[in-house]
């Protein structure tokens, strides 16, 4: 039978162990990158183009250039914006027509709702240009460059001796449309994988990371 010192010593040799267990896993938590994260989404793309118009008689007159007029059909919707009134007007292109002076397009919209607007005032005018839905779409955030390639961090769950942890892999894309929030990849990816798509410290392939809560 060992005597008492042994047991008290190896006791006490384990107790110094686990504690230098715990501390080291206190340590690598906190230096560990904190990252948020994003799954892949099937959206359209787009953004808003803008204009000044002006109101008369109920409808909406306003100019966009040659190359936008194709984005903006007869029937489309656009919305003004007035400075004495709340929300926006919604408003449907009745017609277009070609202005020879500016060579510009004029755009006349039927205006609903704008009571309260008089003629002659001036407005802000919106109207969303799509260039088309994807089935691979990640926050711009989730998508880094470097040296003219571009990349994206994919989160793995990986098991220890101290249980699950997550690993950084860096996964090569080709990013064929993007607006200016989301970014469309010509890669097929999981809809139940998880992207960086931001973190407090710099991140590299292989590393561990923290989901932040």
């Amino acid at each position: 039978m060992p005597s008492k010192r042994i047991v008290k010593a190896a006791a006490a040799f384990l107790a110094v162990m686990l504690a230098f267990t715990l501390a080291s896993s206190k340590i690598d938590y906190w230096m560990t990158p904190e990252v948020r994260v994003a799954g892949r989404m099937s959206q359209s793309l787009g953004y808003d183009a803008r204009s000044r118009g002006v109101y008369r008689d109920s409808f909406v007159y306003f100019s966009i250039g040659l190359e936008q007029d194709s984005i903006l059909k007869e029937g489309g919707r656009v919305y003004a914006s007035f400075s004495n009134l709340a929300g926006r007007v919604d408003c449907i292109v009745a017609e277009k027509s070609f202005d020879e002076n500016s060579q510009s397009v004029v755009a006349k919209c039927k205006a609903s709702g704008a009571e309260g607007a008089y003629d002659g005032q001036e407005c802000d005018v919106s109207f969303r240009h799509s260039i088309g839905t994807y089935p691979n779409v990640l926050p711009k955030g989730c998508v880094f460059r470097e040296g003219g390639g571009t990349y994206v961090y994919r989160v793995e769950t990986e098991s220890g001796a101290l249980g699950e942890s997550y690993v950084a892999r860096r996964q090569e894309v080709d990013v064929e449309a993007e607006d200016d929030f989301n970014a469309a990849v010509s890669q097929s990816l999981s809809e139940r994988d998880l992207f960086i798509s931001g973190t407090t410290k710099a991140v590299k392939n292989g590393m561990k990371v923290r989901i932040a809560q």
